[in-house]
C-alpha cells in the first residue's frame, strides 16, 4: 500500500520526538540519582563502584549525572554490588521520576 505523503504532517512527529528526548533526559537523571542514593547509602565511592563492576569512576559519574544512558546489564550489575533488588532499584527510579516530573 502506498502512502500519499501529502497527508503526512511531519510537525507532530517532531513534537513527539522532542518530548521523547526530554523524557529520556529526565529518566537518565532519575536513574543516576537512584544510583547515587543507593551508592551513598552503602558508603561506597564512585571509584569503588566502578571497580566493582568494571567501569571507570568517570563513567559512574556520567551515569549519576544523567549524562549517559545506561544499559539494563549495567543496572543489574550495580544492583548486585549495592545489594538491592532490581525491583527496589526501579521503584526508586519511578519515585524520583514522579517527583521530578511533578515539579516541572
Amino acid at each position: 500500500m502506498l502512502i500519499n505523503r501529502a497527508f503526512i504532517n511531519p510537525e507532530p512527529r517532531r513534537k513527539i520526538n522532542d518530548m521523547k528526548y526530554q523524557n529520556m533526559d529526565l529518566l537518565n537523571k532519575c536513574v543516576g540519582n537512584a544510583i547515587s542514593i543507593l551508592r551513598n547509602n552503602q558508603g561506597m565511592t564512585g571509584k569503588q563502584l566502578g571497580l566493582a563492576i568494571g567501569l571507570s569512576q568517570q563513567q559512574i559519574s556520567r551515569y549519576e549525572n544523567g549524562l549517559s544512558g545506561i544499559t539494563v546489564d549495567i543496572c543489574y550489575r550495580i544492583t548486585l554490588v549495592l545489594q538491592v533488588t532490581i525491583d527496589v532499584f526501579f521503584s526508586l527510579v519511578e519515585e524520583l521520576y514522579y517527583q521530578l516530573s511533578v515539579l516541572k
